[in-house]
This record gives structure tokens, C-alpha cells and sequence, in this order.
């Protein structure tokens, strides 16, 4: 990936800080304290995915900052926009590495407050995200196109699903979802990124279980992903 390129994936988890206030016109932004990329992985390999950052709501001028969103839907329209634009971008970077179409839905954007922390959550549906075949799914790319995600990864699947193998080791597991602190290595030689996981139906089918998959080819942040393979 040319480093253009790379600064526009950086670009979406940037966005994701500092977009929704450009045109708020506050005196004082709310601070960025942590973030999550939520994939919710679906039997058919789409996903629906959640961006989420939170911020520091303790001073007032921030938290005044922050409700003014509530609002403010030119603010809002315009930072989906530019979010879907720069994950579009990651998309297609992910399609030229994989034989199916990938597809970004329309992204909205959600703001919520509970005590001192206020959450942005700009969601859409990821189409093909993940490889789908005979009650497997597979889900490499765009996460193991870069070295690192600057917040922290959560994969779900499907309940009637569970997860058989994972790389590199989660910082928390269970069967049917998985968890990366922000900055986990995806990169070689540590084994890149892969989850794989097999419904009820395809583990009792054969009474074998599959080991990890070899991934087809390989963001932000969400194209969401913070640093590509040097």
C-alpha cells in the first residue's frame, strides 16, 4: 500500500476524534478517553459494524460541547459521510486482495451519554466481510492487510456458531466472541490475523473440526486500522 494510502485509513480512526466537532464551533473539544470496533458477524459473512469513541464528559465546557451533537444533524451527516468515504476507500483496497465483493452500507451516526462519558457510535452493515461456506466463516481481511488497530477489536459470531480458532491469541475469548486491546500485533511473523468459526450444524456434520485457515490475501478504523504492513 502506497503511503498515501496509508494516511487515508489512519484518517478514518482520526475522523472518528475530531469530526463530528469541526463544525460545532465549541470552545473546548471533549476529550477522546477509549474506543471499540464492535463486528457482529452474520451466517451469510456480512457484519454489522459499531466505531465507537468515548469521551470525557467531567468539564463542563466539553459536556456542553459534547450535547450540543444531539442536535447539530448538518455535524452528523457530514462526519457518516466522511466516514463512509474513507471506509469505502479501505474496502476497495481489501477487495483487490480477496475473490468476493465487499460492500460498505450507508453509515449513521449514534451519540449517547451516561454519567461523564458521552459515546459516538457511527455504524453500518459491511457486506462479505467475512468468508462464508458450508457453516464457516472466516474472517482475515481488512484486519490482517495492517499491523495494528489503534482501539480495541471485538468480533462476534453468530449464536449458533462458535469460534475454533484465533490469531493472534485474544486478550479475552469465548465461544462465540473474541476481544484485541488496541494496538495487539497483526502483523507476520506472529501469524497475522484469522477468526475462524463453524456452526453447530457443519461440527456435527462430518465429526471433524477445522484447523486455522490460511488467508486468501489480507481498517478503520473502520478502514479503521491504524498502521499498514511495512
Amino acid at each position: 500500500m502506497s503511503p498515501c494510502s496509508r494516511a487515508i485509513v489512519a484518517l478514518v480512526i482520526a475522523t472518528l476524534a475530531v469530526s463530528l466537532f469541526a463544525g460545532v464551533g465549541a470552545a473546548q473539544e471533549p476529550e477522546p478517553v477509549d474506543g471499540r470496533f464492535l463486528v457482529e458477524l452474520e451466517a451469510d459473512g456480512d457484519a454489522q459494524i459499531s466505531l465507537e469513541q468515548e469521551y470525557d464528559l467531567s468539564n463542563d465546557a466539553e459536556r456542553d460541547a459534547f450535547e450540543s451533537l444531539h442536535d447539530d444533524e448538518t455535524a452528523q451527516r457530514e462526519a457518516a459521510e466522511q466516514v463512509q468515504q474513507d471506509t469505502e476507500y479501505v474496502n476497495n483496497v481489501a477487495d483487490e486482495e480477496t475473490d468476493r465483493d465487499m460492500t460498505v452500507g450507508e453509515v449513521t451516526v449514534e451519540t449517547s451519554v451516561d454519567g461523564n462519558v458521552g459515546t459516538v457510535a457511527y455504524q453500518f452493515t459491511w457486506g462479505n466481510l467475512a468468508t462464508a461456506e458450508d457453516g464457516r466463516l472466516v474472517l482475515a481481511e481488512p484486519f490482517s492487510l495492517y499491523d495494528e488497530l489503534d482501539r480495541k477489536l471485538v468480533v462476534v459470531v453468530p449464536e449458533e456458531y462458535e469460534i475454533t480458532a484465533a490469531t493472534p491469541d485474544p486478550d479475552e475469548q469465548n465461544a462465540t466472541s473474541a476481544s484485541w486491546e488496541g494496538f495487539t500485533s497483526f502483523s507476520e511473523p506472529e501469524g497475522g490475523f484469522e477468526v475462524v468459526a463453524e456452526s453447530d450444524e457443519a461440527s456435527s456434520g462430518d465429526g471433524a473440526g477445522f484447523g486455522p485457515a490460511v488467508a486468501v490475501g489480507a481498517l478503520v478504523a473502520a478502514a479503521l486500522l491504524a498502521h499498514r504492513r511495512r
